[in-house]
């Protein structure tokens, strides 16, 4: 699933930051524990 699908999904207005480089987008990390976090309100399954 894609952190900017999800983002938008949700509605949320923030700054992912630049693949590879910074914020969400940095690393496979920084994106899993974006799309791991429970208080968001998407509803299908994240695979590790």
């Amino acid at each position: 699933m894609s952190v900017r699908f999800v983002a938008e999904l949700e509605g949320l207005e923030i700054n992912l930051g630049i693949k590879g480089e910074s914020g969400i987008l940095q690393s496979m990390k920084t994106r899993a524990a974006f799309l791991s976090d429970p208080t968001q309100r998407k509803s299908f399954p994240l695979h590790p």
